[in-house]
């Protein structure tokens, strides 16, 4: 037998019990985590722990959506592709590596409210903005109550 025979124990799928293959860095196999995405619309909600953390804390300092994306999907490696966080944003797979590179940059408040908030699920108080302040007109042209201290993209 050669030196590579000797391998390490195999691993299991959290969710089924089959083996893992070799590269898979993630808890489950690649059927459950296909099942597992597509049931999900939007990302779980995470423990206040999660979002503590120092690479977390360090997006959030930015007050930019592409090094929180970035520093959300490191966080989450082996959990969550960028296919998975595609589908909560309702983009493409191919905009989320942009974002996440930085080559695109995000600056509607409307997409950032809703992808922090509802899809990524991320608490309001760690947000740079607050959109909650608006004023209850519902024209659709009526410009952001800029008298909220909170409500631009600073």
């Amino acid at each position: 037998m050669g030196k590579n025979s000797r391998s390490q124990p195999q691993r299991q799928c959290g969710s089924c019990g089959h083996t893992l293959a070799a590269d898979n860095r993630g808890k489950l196999c690649s059927p459950c985590q296909r099942q597992q995405h597509a049931a999900a619309k939007v990302a779980p909600e995470m423990p206040r722990e999660f979002w503590e953390r120092p690479a977390m804390k360090a997006a959030f300092a930015t007050k930019r959506f592409g090094p929180l994306l970035r520093a959300y999907h490191q966080q989450r490696r082996g959990e969550v592709t960028q296919a998975q966080i595609a589908v909560w944003l309702k983009v493409s797979q191919m905009q989320v590596s942009r974002i996440i590179r930085g080559l695109c940059k995000v600056n509607d408040l409307e997409k950032l409210d809703s992808w922090t908030r509802q899809a990524l699920r991320v608490p309001q108080r760690y947000l740079w903005f607050d959109l909650t302040c608006q004023t209850s007109d519902a024209s659709a042209e009526q410009a952001p109550n800029l008298a909220c201290p909170r409500h631009r993209i600073q």
